[in-house]
């Protein structure tokens, strides 16, 4: 549509040069019925102009045929969708079960960080991102810290929290809904575990358990430290539009990604998991370079869980 409307554009400023031509034209006609001498323009040109003249108006009234065609597609559309989401939600209503992550399906590799011998040293980039801040480690103690965290979205609307769905249901994180695409920004500074974007931004229904997590769709871990504690942060149902990588340090605030309606999920919204670690940085960072357990051991069946790297928590206490 956007391209449509910019040939239209495109067509009707050429459709006004032709008619200033066949204006001119006109002048002259009149000035030589009058007996004066004027040449503004010429016969070949006129002619030429005439034929730029219909022949865009033509286009332009296909264009407009088109554009309709389209519009009527895209609302036709926009109407099987509303109803597709209010039977996701009816039924998510009645079986809040089918939402959530399962422990079946695969991680991809390629998003994972691998070990430190895949950071680049402290201050330096990787060769093919010049234009990336991918901020590397010598040593996991220079962790930056944040004293404090920052909301993910500056306007959000929280749509569900822990442990439970208001109509019931396990829920082992909090939802913030929000419009499609908007940019979320890191709650704290740390270190990026895993980042992937394998499906489309807005691809989600219920039981549609694509991505890693099963269920997550488009996602990012990451790990840092926060007034002395460490803390591991997931983020799920983001668009495919991500801006960090796996071994890429961020600061807080920064952009992470923009948000989206990937997975197993029934609308816009991004869902946040907040784990207290147990141990050290570096052991939880060395289990899940191996394992790529966004949930540190605790699993997905129940709330409210510790394990020997960390205890889930509730997201509520730290937004």
């Amino acid at each position: 549509m956007k391209y449509l409307a910019q040939k239209k554009e495109a067509n009707l400023r050429s459709i006004q040069e032709a008619n200033q031509t066949i204006e001119l034209g006109k002048i002259d006609l009149i000035c030589q019925q009058q007996g004066k001498s004027t040449q503004y323009t010429n016969e070949k040109t006129i002619k030429s102009a005439f034929y730029i003249r219909n022949k865009n108006d033509k286009h332009n009234q296909k264009i407009e045929k088109v554009s309709a065609k389209i519009q009527n597609e895209y609302e036709e559309a926009c109407r099987q969708k509303e109803v597709f989401q209010q039977k996701q939600k009816e039924l998510f209503e009645t079986n809040p079960a089918l939402s959530g992550f399962r422990s079946d399906g695969s991680y991809s590799k390629e998003a994972l960080l691998s070990g430190m011998q895949d950071l680049p040293s402290i201050g330096g980039m990787y060769e093919d991102e010049v234009d990336l801040a991918c901020v590397g480690f010598d040593s996991f103690n220079t962790i930056p810290s944040s004293s404090s965290f920052l909301a993910p979205y500056e306007n959000a609307i929280v749509s569900a929290g822990t442990w439970s769905y208001p109509q019931g249901g396990l829920h082992l994180g909090m939802d913030f809904a929000v419009d499609l695409y908007s940019p979320l920004q890191a709650p704290f500074a740390g270190l990026i575990l895993y980042a992937n974007a394998p499906v489309p931004s807005d691809n989600g229904y219920l039981g549609n358990y694509c991505g890693w997590p099963a269920g997550g769709g488009n996602t990012i871990c990451m790990i840092g430290i926060v007034d002395g504690k460490g803390y591991l942060m997931s983020f799920a149902h983001l668009s495919n539009t991500i801006y960090v990588r796996a071994g890429q340090s961020v600061n807080q605030g920064d952009l992470l990604a923009l948000s989206g309606n990937s997975g197993n999920s029934t609308g816009p919204h991004t869902h946040i998991e907040v784990f207290s670690l147990s141990k050290d940085i570096e052991e939880v960072i060395s289990y899940f370079k191996d394992t790529a357990d966004f949930s540190l051991m605790n699993g997905w069946d129940e709330a409210n869980t510790c394990s020997e790297y960390a205890c889930r928590i509730q997201p509520e206490t730290i937004f």
